[in-house]
């Protein structure tokens, strides 16, 4: 090896052991699960291929592209982990380039919300690779290219990134498996698919024919405690209603909701949600389908959020969304629909599904998505929506409940006018924070004014006197199968809320981290948050609360939640 090839080597390999040690931090930054930013496939290949540029005799400047374009991908990666908890990929890569006009404005502001350490971490490559290059470390360097055969660095390097990553997985992946808990079970109330029992026709003695329109109707947002009907046609005096007592999703976010709603199974809270053959197969539009439905999703928002769009047209949906809706003419006024940054007026809803209507003959499941209630909270009209100080966050929100109630009952009408077998189910993809214990939005809390959700079931048949209820959005899957006699293909991690052996068992998760864990059974609900070590207990409404944080238990209890979700 020759004098000039050896320092190559000084340079190089120090460099890239700065590039892990920077790919390490900003794992640490993201919350990446796991080390899969230190040893992800790409990033391995840019530094072996700095590598060979080296080895082979190509000029230094080729290897530093590389570890240039390695430093990029990792800070990148780590940058879509930490605000969507997503990981990066090639088709999300080509996603934004084709539309990088919609999604710019929406990059912009939230760059301005990425904490400055994470922007700070480039500088530990930055200056590394200065002080490397200009030969500030030469008695590091000394040390570091006595090493002549540099294979066995890197094979070294990566053996202890792997050992440690195994063994951080090794201390925070097992649970208990059995032992007890303040009434929770850990082997009896563990986290497993159950069979599907029903219990519809056992206790009304009829079902629903599978024939009628099924209308679902998804509210963005919307806290069971903010949803008030009273003003509502259909939803305010209608004895022809379920409406649950309590109703939980168990991570505050849409994507995550829509999936669960669609498969009846747990979400994956931690990156961007994936589907399989049986995902598509076993769920609300494959049963449906295969009864002779169409398949319509209907969203006044946009869907090309976190795979959302692929996850729909995987599951056979035809999708109309924001984009298609923005074309659209308003026939009431012959002019284009109000919009806003998030969505378009939900009117336009109501307008979409008449065409629907009016055009096929076969019946439809359609999911409609309203987003009226999405922050900033659209109102189109504020002198005629104004219960509440429209100069207000929580204020508009109000109001936009109250618009939203209006288009609510318009769909109604418009459905039922054209079949009066429809059944309607209208439930929140989560709730809305307001300074509620410290949370503001949504993602982050599992108290109920994020997770607690309205759900209302509506059909001609449904009698007076059908009491309130008990549920997750887990459990909309099974209990809707249950009530037209349909039989899922697989078990699910839901169950029919009809069925004499229901119990209310919902395991809960703050998006993106897990910074909260929590567990939903029976009457009371266990909240802990890994920031500040408090475990609580408390009722379904949130009160009554216990600390629970010096309880000797404890540690036995938390295992038990991260295996569980």
């Amino acid at each position: 090896m020759d004098k000039i090839t050896e320092y190559k080597y000084a340079q190089i390999v120090p460099l890239s052991v700065v590039i892990v040690v920077y790919a390490v931090a900003v794992k640490l930054l993201s919350g990446y699960q796991g080390i899969s930013l230190a040893v992800n496939m790409f990033h391995l290949v840019t530094l072996l291929a700095a590598v060979a540029a080296i080895s082979t005799g190509l000029r230094v400047a080729v290897a530093i592209t590389f570890l240039a374009v390695n430093v990029l991908h990792v800070f990148t990666a780590g940058l879509v982990f930490l605000l969507f908890k997503v990981d990066l990929s090639f088709s999300l890569t080509f996603y934004y380039i084709g539309n990088a006009g919609i999604l710019l404005t929406d990059t912009v502001a939230v760059l301005g919300s990425v904490p400055a350490v994470f922007y700070a971490a480039l500088s530990v490559p930055v200056a590394g690779g200065i002080i490397i290059l200009c030969g500030y470390a030469d008695s590091v360097l000394e040390r570091i290219y006595q090493f002549k055969k540099i294979p066995v660095v890197y094979i070294l390097l990566f053996v202890i990134i792997l050992a440690a990553g195994k063994l951080y997985s090794a201390s925070t992946g097992q649970g208990s498996r059995s032992g007890s808990f303040r009434g929770v079970d850990f082997s009896e109330d563990a986290r497993r698919s159950r069979p599907i029992h029903p219990g519809f026709m056992k206790r009304y003695g009829y079902n629903i024919s599978a024939t009628g329109n099924i209308v679902f109707i998804i509210l963005e947002g919307v806290s069971a405690a903010y949803f008030d009907t009273t003003a509502s046609k259909h939803l305010g005096s209608s004895g022809n209603a379920f409406r649950a007592e309590h109703f939980f999703v168990p991570t505050p976010h849409t994507t995550l909701s829509i999936y669960s709603l669609l498969t009846g199974r747990y979400g994956d809270y931690r990156s961007r949600q994936r589907i399989s053959s049986t995902d598509t197969h076993n769920s609300i539009p494959g049963l449906m389908r295969g009864r002779g439905y169409g398949t319509y999703f209907l969203y006044s928002g946009p869907t090309y959020f976190e795979g959302l769009h692929e996850m729909l047209s995987n599951f056979g949906f035809t999708i109309i969304n924001k984009e298609k809706l923005e074309q659209s003419l308003n026939p009431a006024t012959g002019q284009r629909y109000s919009s806003f940054n998030w969505g378009v007026d939900d009117v336009s809803l109501v307008h979409e599904s008449a065409k629907i209507l009016s055009r096929e003959k076969e019946p439809g499941l359609f999911f409609i998505g309203l987003s009226s209630t999405h922050s900033p909270y659209f109102n189109p009209d504020p002198a005629r929506f104004c219960r509440f100080d429209n100069n207000t966050a929580e204020g508009r929100y109000r109001n936009s409940i109250d618009y939203c109630l209006l288009v609510i009952d318009m769909l109604i009408d418009t459905f039922m006018q054209h079949d009066r077998d429809t059944l309607f189910i209208i439930l929140g993809d989560h709730g809305e924070s307001f300074g509620h214990d410290g949370y503001s939005k949504h993602g982050f809390s599992l108290y109920n004014t994020e997770i607690s959700v309205p759900f209302i079931m509506l059909h001609r048949s449904f009698e007076k006197n059908m009491s309130q209820f008990r549920g997750s959005i887990l459990d909309v899957y099974p209990s809707l199968a249950d009530m037209t006699g349909l039989e899922p293909s697989a078990s699910v991690d839901g169950a029919s809320m009809f069925a004499s052996s229901y119990i209310l068992r919902l395991f809960l998760s703050s998006w993106r981290d897990g910074e909260s864990r929590g567990l939903v059974l029976r009457d009371k609900k266990w909240i802990f948050n890994r920031r500040t070590g408090a475990l609580y207990e408390m009722d379904l409404d949130d009160r009554g609360r216990i600390d629970l944080s010096s309880d000797p238990h404890k540690d036995s209890f938390l295992r038990f939640l991260v295996r569980q979700y």
